[in-house]
């Protein structure tokens, strides 16, 4: 399965539009082990607004085929920015090189996973994807990474 998210818009980027990262176990356990972290943070430290942790996950970034960009339109303007969708939906993806590439665990009110890296010198930071929601859509692979929490 492929996460795909929305990036937030940066003008001097243009065509880095989205970013795809291949929704694996791995994955799953990073996130997992990572929101495990942010949690005991937060029990200590109330204050925490996010973790960064390095992390080549994002596989590409850039414009999606034009022959599947009105579905995939539809459905992240369905599911906030971002949609779980099988390996073979993105079709031809146009990627381009990412830097400095970090998964960051939003810790608030309704946890978050993201991405953050550089095009060349320009930041790029993904959509929020809200936890419960991804656990929901994968059918909870993540356990229930929400549990306990401060």
């Amino acid at each position: 399965m492929i996460l795909l998210m929305r990036n937030h818009v940066n003008e001097f980027v243009p065509g880095c539009d989205y970013t795809a990262v291949k929704v694996d176990a791995t994955l799953i356990e990073a996130i997992t082990r990572r929101m495990e972290t942010c949690r005991a943070i937060l029990v200590a430290d109330g204050s925490l607004a996010e973790l960064r942790f390095w992390d080549a996950s994002p596989q590409c970034t850039g414009s999606l085929d034009p022959e599947t960009e009105s579905v995939i339109e539809d459905e992240l303007d369905r599911c906030g920015g971002w949609a779980v969708l099988d390996d073979s939906a993105l079709g031809s993806f146009k990627g381009a090189h990412a830097d400095c590439t970090h998964m960051v665990i939003v810790a608030c009110d309704s946890p978050a996973v993201a991405w953050s890296y550089r095009i060349g010198s320009e930041p790029i930071r993904t959509v929020d994807v809200p936890l419960a929601d991804l656990v929901a859509r994968l059918g909870s692979p993540l356990g229930d990474p929400l549990r306990d929490l401060p």
